[in-house]
């Protein structure tokens, strides 16, 4: 709700959330299940879940988790305010997304996994376009000829991608 109203994700919510992420981990380590679907004789499907053999197994997956979703949304914050840059989008001290948003999938991975950080990118993605087509229709009505769209956080809806998997069990 702070990025929705201020645009900014505080550093005690991303960071701390990734420090959180792996001490928890290390010490519940069921935060790191893998969580499937197995077939069983008779053509019976079951979830099934797979815990880590350690303490240090889920600590590990923990780090891949915080590394993956922070570094799999920093090459797309890169990658994005290159070329807005270079389409004469932003200014050339913009940046087309806050590192926020960076810290906070990380958050999320440490919490549960690479699974879940991608997961919830894809979902977040989604569920960003849905929200933003009818913000963005709405401002082209209001104000036709200006280029400068409105900006839109993206952290509520990594936040609606990992409560997907959190709540729905993916």
């Amino acid at each position: 709700f702070i990025d929705l109203d201020h645009f900014i994700l505080p550093d005690t919510v991303t960071k701390g959330g990734m420090v959180a992420g792996l001490v928890l981990s290390a010490l519940v380590p069921e935060t790191q299940a893998a969580i499937g679907l197995v077939a069983l004789p008779g053509g019976v499907v079951a979830p099934w879940t797979m815990l880590p053999a350690t303490r240090v197994a889920a600590l590990a997956k923990s780090a891949l988790g915080l590394c993956v979703g922070f570094a799999l949304l920093q090459a797309i914050r890169v990658t994005g305010t290159l070329a807005m840059r270079k389409l004469g989008r932003i200014g050339p001290d913009d940046e087309a997304m806050g590192f926020g948003d960076v810290k906070l999938l990380g958050a999320i991975g440490a919490f549960f996994g690479w699974q879940c950080a991608v997961f919830s990118l894809v979902v977040g993605a989604f569920a960003g376009v849905a929200a933003a087509l009818p913000m963005l229709a709405a401002a082209r009505k209001k104000r036709p000829g200006r280029d400068a769209p409105p900006r839109i956080p993206f952290g509520p809806f990594l936040a609606i991608g990992a409560a997907t998997w959190i709540f729905w069990g993916f």
